[in-house]
């Protein structure tokens, strides 16, 4: 018989049991079981990452000012009244529409969120490696056998 000893009160069992017991993990007899939740004997699983190896580049396209204003305008009946419903300061935004003010690609997508637009382009960078090729080796067997066929 192999008789194990329980982390909680020391007596030897025959079997032990993996029970969770204030946030530690213990092998504990069969009365002891009880104080704990039993925890499964599998391991657990094993997450997998996969990462790529392209850049993305995001920027605004051109005229945005424009779009935004044309949507805002066809949805409501004003800069102001759409202002008023998505919290925007109305100076902001005009400067936004004139385009005096860069827009950041998290206010334009919260603009593309709310009027349904596109105003973010992504183009994908991709790593390419310049290989260079050998050129053969040259050696001294084959210019005496070059200057012999001259």
């Amino acid at each position: 018989m192999n008789d194990a000893i329980c982390e909680v009160c020391g007596k030897k069992a025959e079997k032990l049991y993996s029970v969770m017991i204030e946030g530690s993990q213990m092998l504990v007899c069969k009365e002891c079981a009880s104080l704990g939740k039993k925890v499964s004997q599998k391991p657990p699983k094993k997450m997998r990452f996969i990462t790529k190896d392209e850049e993305k580049e995001e920027y605004l396209i051109e005229n945005y000012g424009v779009i935004i204003k044309n949507k805002i305008l066809e949805k409501y009946r004003d800069l102001k009244e759409f202002c008023k419903k998505y919290n925007y300061k109305e100076s902001y935004l005009k400067k936004v529409i004139d385009e005096e003010l860069p827009l950041s690609i998290d206010e334009a997508r919260k603009l593309e969120r709310i009027l349904k637009i596109k105003l973010i382009v992504i183009e994908k960078k991709e790593n390419y490696e310049v290989k260079e090729k050998e050129l053969p080796k040259i050696t001294l067997g084959d210019l005496i056998k070059e200057k012999l066929n001259l």
